[in-house]
């Protein structure tokens, strides 16, 4: 039996990450800094168009913004009282609406890399990178031809949050450096019309449960 080639890279991808993380959270057992943070967030994810033709400068055209769901887990650091780093594993929708029914959304493996800092009291400072991959996109239009440049994406993130006790609240925002796509349109003899390139941004609300690991060193 024939073994898929991209599959079995898939699958090496995530064991890489999952080897990441159990080693991220041995180092800190037993001190009672790591903590295990279970989360489900909505974003508001908008959709930025340009398009230029020939040599003119781009013009910009938005689609509607689309409210989608994901959920994650992450192993938090806490290395000092006001001071912790984070990294997870989750999955992420983020999509946009047209006019006349159109729509594309895709699904995300999301591994975000994320430090916080207590700015007063119960409220926190976070930013960030995460490592977004295209597990499956849709692109739904009455006459649609599709196609992902890259399916790796990277995002930088920077909110504010707010936590009580092992509750917490955040809100984020998050750019896409990488665009979603980029095509260049020629006529039949090839010459260069215009240029096409989209990229996405989000909103983030996230709602998460922290719970602590390790035990307390023995005396």
């Amino acid at each position: 039996m024939a073994i898929n080639r991209d599959s079995m890279l898939h699958y090496s991808k995530l064991i890489v990450l999952a080897s990441i993380m159990s080693c991220f959270i041995n180092h800190a057992h037993g001190q009672k800094k790591m903590h295990l943070d279970l989360g489900l967030v909505t974003n508001t994810s908008f959709y930025s168009e340009y398009f230029s033709e020939g040599n003119s400068p781009f013009s910009e055209a938005r689609l509607n913004p689309m409210v989608t769901f994901g959920l994650f887990v992450k192993g938090r650091y806490q290395s000092s009282t006001q001071s912790s780093f984070s990294l997870g594993i989750g999955l992420n929708q983020i999509g946009a609406r047209g006019e006349n029914g159109y729509f594309e959304k895709g699904t995300y493996l999301h591994v975000p890399l994320e430090w916080r800092n207590q700015i007063k009291g119960p409220f926190d400072f976070v930013a960030g990178m995460a490592y977004d991959y295209a597990l499956e996109y849709n692109y739904v239009a009455a006459e649609s031809f599709f196609f992902l440049d890259t399916r790796h994406f990277f995002t930088p993130k920077i909110g504010l949050g707010f936590s009580n006790n092992q509750i917490r609240y955040e809100l984020s925002y998050n750019y896409s450096l990488t665009p979603l796509y980029d095509l260049n349109f020629t006529d039949m003899n090839g010459e260069f019309l215009g240029r096409s390139t989209t990229r996405f941004t989000y909103v983030q609300f996230s709602f998460c449960y922290s719970i602590g690991l390790g035990r307390s060193p023995k005396e």
